[in-house]
């Protein structure tokens, strides 16, 4: 714990638990690299920023540990710079655990998008996104359904904070249940929009 951390390099890091990466209070990793991160990831209460341009992926298993309050920055989206985490894809990953997490992005030029791609992440805690990032519920697998923020609550907190619902459903004109995710919105500039994502089911209700 303590101190910032700097990683040039995409890929994994060796070592003991597969190389894991945890990020304690205190702390921060500058991940300021054009690849992607394939350690498995604690956020214990430290921060992740990441300061590489371009878009980037969390290729792994990133756990929010049970109480504590970590953040993640995406500075660098001049022009809407994209994060995806837990791809459902091959190997699963997941983002698991009940710890909170605050999402910011740049101060200025552009937005930030953060996409939660995996139905199987069982996250529970409350995410808070500050100015100028979108998160995304987003599965982006065959089928494209599912609820990838897991039971976590959602605060709007920021200036043009957005909460972007792409669940594809398994069928048309559906509800689709999200009653165990409170959303609550703190700012005065913000937004929740839905879409089918990458279905083709059309007509679904989002019941928040």
């Amino acid at each position: 714990n303590g101190g910032v951390r700097r990683m040039d390099k995409g890929g994994a890091l060796g070592g003991a638990d597969g190389g894991r990466i945890t990020i304690g209070t205190g702390s921060a990793l500058q991940f300021n690299t054009g690849g992607d991160l394939a350690n498995n990831l604690t956020l214990a209460g430290g921060t992740f920023d990441l300061t590489g341009s371009g878009n980037h992926r969390i290729d792994s298993i990133v756990t929010l540990a049970d109480g504590t309050d970590s953040t993640i920055n995406l500075p660098n989206a001049v022009g809407n710079q994209i994060l995806f985490v837990a791809n459902p894809i091959g190997t699963p990953r997941i983002i698991t655990g009940s710890g909170d997490l605050t999402i910011n992005g740049p101060a200025a030029g552009g937005t930030a998008v953060i996409v939660f791609e995996n139905p199987a992440n069982n996250l529970s805690g409350v995410i808070t996104l500050g100015d100028n990032v979108a998160l995304e519920n987003n599965p982006r697998a065959t089928p494209s359904a599912g609820r990838t923020i897991g039971t976590a609550d959602i605060v709007l907190a920021g200036d043009k904070a957005k909460l972007d619902m792409r669940d594809g459903a398994t069928g048309s004109r559906r509800a689709l249940d999200y009653a165990e995710n409170d959303v609550i919105v703190t700012s005065a500039v913000a937004s929740l929009v839905s879409s089918n994502g990458d279905g083709a089911n059309v007509q679904n209700i989002y019941r928040m």
